[in-house]
């Protein structure tokens, strides 16, 4: 249950870090050069995948407490995260 509520406390942890900072690149994508024209629809698309995996997320943590999930499951929350910045940098092409 510990865990759950530990998912659920992360996910909304980084919706609340990513609406704070939709009008910067976060920290996968600092190196990139992007001009000015894509910059609007780059930081659109990761403050909607941010969104998205938190959602995602907080279902998930819902779910570990509800049904008593296995605890190897709470692993999903950084590693999803981790694989939507790689999605989002491998769809932005330079």
């Amino acid at each position: 249950m510990k865990l759950g509520v530990l998912s659920i406390l992360a996910s909304g942890y980084y919706l609340i870090y990513s609406i704070i900072t939709r009008h910067r690149l976060n920290i996968y994508n600092k190196n990139k050069k992007i001009d000015e024209t894509r910059k609007v629809f780059f930081l659109k698309l990761q403050l909607s995948i941010a969104v998205i995996i938190s959602i995602l997320n907080i279902i998930l943590g819902i779910m570990i407490i509800k049904y008593n999930l296995q605890a190897y499951l709470i692993s999903i929350t950084p590693i999803s995260i981790v694989c939507a910045n790689k999605l989002l940098d491998i769809s932005y092409k330079e």
